[in-house]
């Protein structure tokens, strides 16, 4: 991992001097711009399988200082998620005269944050026997103190009445991912309808590490079931039947890495000091 990392950063480096500096010398002294778009938008991390929809539209805000670029973007996407992104990095212009169609090459780093309606709980005590779950109540002892004779312990029901208390705390991030688009690459082409609106279509991949709330809180029920393992004693076997029960699985550092790429068409408003 972190060889690789270190690949990428020697990359972004060369990118950055093949790109940004032999054209400083005609670079913009500033430029602004704040456009309109509609996206299709996708990757290769499980995040991006829960997708309804690929589509999606935003906006995004910038700001260029001799050919290094600070950008934002709003994007709405289908099923009520949203994506945030601030991006650094460079680009270069070829063509852009008065009527003549600009290409845009560039590359950036930033930060991506999606956000999304938060998952319920899931606890399914149908993955356990009935055997399963009488061993269960008696290692738990859940049934020691209860002091209605009318009615039998609900055991299997007082362990899922506690166990949903404390996913429920666990599960608050659920419904978020925050990621790093290591290295970002576009490229566009747009059209100057005026001297400062422009309408164009641009392409970008990247190579990002993404963490979901739903990885956060499978790894904290994870740890959850080693806490309530330990406290009741709970064998082995038990153990990773519980896990099941309230789907608690590890972190895995080697399902973080992954490509997004998409595309989009924008109209944009700039503005540019010579």
């Amino acid at each position: 991992m972190k060889k690789g990392f270190s690949g990428v950063l020697w990359l972004w480096l060369a990118l950055f001097f093949v790109i940004a500096l032999p054209s400083r010398s005609e670079a913009s002294l500033l430029k602004v711009w704040a456009e309109g778009r509609g996206d299709v938008f996708s990757g290769s991390s499980d995040l991006f399988a829960e997708l309804d929809s690929p589509f999606g539209g935003g906006l995004e805000v910038g700001v260029e200082i001799l050919e290094v670029s600070l950008f934002g973007e709003l994007i709405a996407m289908a099923g009520d998620w949203w994506l945030y992104t601030l991006n650094l990095g460079a680009d270069m212009d070829f063509g852009g005269e008065e009527d003549s169609v600009r290409f845009t090459l560039g590359f950036y780093t930033g930060l991506m944050y999606f956000e999304f309606p938060d998952l319920p709980p899931v606890i399914d005590f149908g993955v356990l026997t009935p055997e399963e779950q009488n061993e269960l109540v008696n290692r738990t002892g859940v049934c020691a103190n209860w002091s209605d004779p009318t009615t039998p312990c609900p055991g299997i029901e007082l362990i899922h009445s506690e166990l949903s208390a404390l996913s429920s705390q666990e599960a608050r991030f659920s419904g978020a991912a925050l990621g790093w688009n290591i290295i970002r690459l576009r490229l566009g082409l747009d059209y100057p309808v005026a001297s400062f609106f422009y309408l164009g279509i641009a392409a970008q991949v990247g190579y990002h590490l993404i963490i979901t709330g739903e990885q956060v809180t499978a790894e904290a029920k994870n740890q959850l079931v080693d806490r309530y393992a330990s406290k009741y004693s709970l064998t082995p076997e038990t153990t990773e039947k519980l896990r099941q029960v309230v789907s608690a699985e590890p972190l895995d550092t080697d399902e973080l890495g992954g490509f997004n790429y998409g595309m989009h068409i924008y109209a944009r408003l700039e503005f540019g000091l010579p």
